[in-house]
């Protein structure tokens, strides 16, 4: 297991105009509040997005959803804007999908 940390501190300064999905089971629960807020300081990431429940291979499919809307919306100009249209059509088309998987996108 990667420690946050240890992550932030590789990704220092290195994301600009990217996402960082952390496709881990429950990783968003130990990212909240403060430390998610510095990950996307540090990192200089757009956002970052990930589950915070333990999930099994069926949350794939919301990833790959996730993955296209972003291909969609974003195509090479991924910026705060795009990422919250992306946030508020995914998780208005998909609502329930979101909540059963606990799925999350904090935009910086």
């Amino acid at each position: 297991m990667v420690n946050y940390e240890v992550l932030e501190d590789h990704l220092y300064d290195s994301c600009a105009n990217s996402i960082i999905h952390l496709a881990g089971c429950s990783v968003m629960q130990h990212m909240k509040g403060k430390p998610l807020n510095q990950f996307l300081k540090s990192t200089n990431a757009v956002a970052v997005s990930g589950f915070g429940i333990d999930v099994g291979t069926d949350a794939y499919a919301l990833e790959y959803l996730y993955l296209q809307y972003l291909q969609y919306f974003g195509r090479d100009n991924l910026t705060s804007s795009v990422v919250n249209n992306v946030k508020a059509d995914l998780f208005g088309t998909y609502k329930e999908l979101c909540k059963y998987f606990d799925f999350q996108i904090h935009v910086a």
